[in-house]
């Protein structure tokens, strides 16, 4: 009977699996932010990362432009990011850090960390990456949502 119940308690465990998401907001008040540059991650394995983060924030009325070499002269703040992904067969978003930058110091910084591994069965950590990403950005702005 023990035995079954602690079968069935590993089971549920590995299926739901975890997220651990950390966010330091930006004080918008401070922080005026019109514009922001982002600065493409040459570490990172994604590609559609950086994509997702500028949709958002201009779901939240701040423009957005990438750049790898030449940091535009328009910016408010800079962007810079960190994004990879794991297989499990298919590929997912196990781990994401976003900082914010401005005047040299960093105004805003969030993480996302998939728990559980690539043997975890959680199917949500094969959603969308902009799945992952959304919350992050509306959580780095302090905004619970912004328009979907």
């Amino acid at each position: 009977m023990k035995f079954n119940l602690l079968i069935s308690s590993l089971i549920v465990v590995s299926l739901f699996g975890c997220t651990a998401i950390n966010v330091s907001s930006v004080d918008l008040e401070k922080n005026s932010i019109k514009h922001l540059c982002i600065l493409e991650s040459t570490k990172s394995n994604t590609r559609d990362f950086s994509l997702a983060m500028k949709e958002r924030f201009e779901q939240h009325n701040i423009t957005a432009e990438t750049y790898l070499i030449n940091e535009p002269k328009n910016c408010d703040a800079i962007v810079t990011f960190e994004a990879y992904r794991s297989y499990d067969p298919i590929p997912f978003l196990n781990r994401a850090k976003i900082e914010i930058h401005k005047d040299n110091k960093i105004i805003g910084i969030a993480t996302y960390k998939h728990k559980g591994g690539v043997m975890s069965m959680a199917l949500t950590k094969y959603g969308k990456t902009r799945s992952k990403v959304y919350p992050l950005i509306d959580k780095l702005l302090d905004q619970a949502s912004a328009n979907n």
